[in-house]
C-alpha cells in the first residue's frame, strides 16, 4: 500500500470534534442550601459527576488525494468526569474538571480511556422573577493515544511514540426558568476544538508484511462552530440536582449530571 494512502485513511481523520457539557445557565444560584452548611450565601462548594456521550458527529476529511473520493467520518466520544465548583454569592462559579475520555471514529480506530481535564467559569448575568441569564466559558484538554488503525478490516499497528493532543474552548450564553423543583434551560454555544498530532511524523507497520512506513500528519479543527443545547435540572430540597442535557447542530450528544452542594 502506498505512503499517500496510509496518510489518507489513518492520520487525517478529524477526531477533535469532541465537546463537553454546556450546563444550566442559572446553575450558580440553583441550590439554596448545603448538606454541611445550611446557610452560606457568600460562598459554597459543589461536587458533580458528569457522564457525557457524543453519539454521532459528522466530520470532513482534511486532505484529498487524486483517485480517492472525499468521505465523511462519524465520531463517538465517551467522557466520565468529576467537577469541583467554588461559588461566590450564588452568582459566579469557578470550576475544575477531571476525568477520563475515549473516542472512536467509524471502524477506523478507537482509544482506551485517557485522562482529560479542564477549567471554566459560569456567571449569572441577569435574573428577574424565575428567569435567569448566564454565560459560561471552559477549556478542556486530553491526550488520546491510539494503538492501531484499521482499513479494509486490516490493522496497521502504530509502532512509534504518537498521540493526539486535543484541546477545546467552548463558550455559551443561555436562559433558564427556575421553580422549586425543576429548571429547564436553553443555550447557544460556540465551540473551537483542535487536534494536534505529536509528533507530526509517525511510523506504522503494514499488515501481513513486516514493513515499517513513515507517514506525515497535520493539525485539524472542528467544522461546525455553533450549536444548541437543551436541558432540564431537577432540584431536590435545594441541596442536590440532577440534570439531563441534549446538544445538536454541531454534534448530537447527551449528558447526565448529578450535583451536591456542601
Amino acid at each position: 500500500m502506498s505512503h499517500s494512502v496510509l496518510v489518507f485513511f489513518c492520520f487525517l481523520i478529524p477526531v477533535s470534534m469532541q465537546a463537553f457539557l454546556v450546563g444550566n445557565p442559572g446553575q450558580p444560584g440553583l441550590q439554596k442550601s448545603g448538606v454541611i452548611w445550611e446557610e452560606a450565601p457568600c460562598c459554597n462548594v459543589r461536587l458533580s459527576y458528569v457522564t457525557d456521550f457524543v453519539f454521532t458527529q459528522e466530520c470532513c476529511d482534511t486532505f484529498t488525494f487524486p483517485g480517492h473520493a472525499t468521505s465523511a467520518s462519524h465520531l463517538q466520544v465517551w467522557t466520565q468526569a468529576g467537577m469541583l465548583t467554588f461559588n461566590t454569592k450564588e452568582s459566579l462559579d469557578i470550576y475544575a474538571i477531571l476525568g477520563g475520555t475515549r473516542i472512536q471514529v467509524d471502524e477506523e480506530f478507537s482509544t482506551l480511556q485517557h485522562l482529560s481535564w479542564g477549567v471554566g467559569a459560569k456567571v449569572l448575568i441577569f435574573r428577574t422573577g424565575r428567569f435567569r441569564l448566564g454565560w459560561d466559558l471552559k477549556y478542556i484538554q486530553s491526550d488520546q493515544r491510539p494503538q492501531f488503525f484499521t482499513c479494509d478490516h486490516l490493522a496497521y499497528t502504530l509502532i512509534s511514540p504518537f498521540y493526539f493532543d486535543y484541546s477545546e474552548i467552548q463558550t455559551a450564553v443561555g436562559i433558564s426558568y427556575q421553580t422549586a423543583h425543576f429548571s429547564p434551560y436553553l443555550n447557544i454555544s460556540y465551540l473551537f476544538s483542535k487536534l494536534d498530532p505529536k509528533p507530526m511524523m509517525a511510523t506504522v507497520r503494514l499488515p501481513m508484511i513486516d514493513i515499517e512506513v513513515d507517514v506525515s500528519t497535520k493539525s485539524i479543527s472542528n467544522k461546525e462552530k455553533w450549536g444548541l443545547s437543551l436541558g432540564i435540572s431537577l432540584i431536590d430540597e435545594e441541596k442536590m440536582s440532577l440534570a439531563i442535557e441534549g446538544r445538536a447542530i454541531n454534534q448530537n450528544a447527551l449528558t447526565l449530571t448529578g450535583e451536591l452542594r456542601f
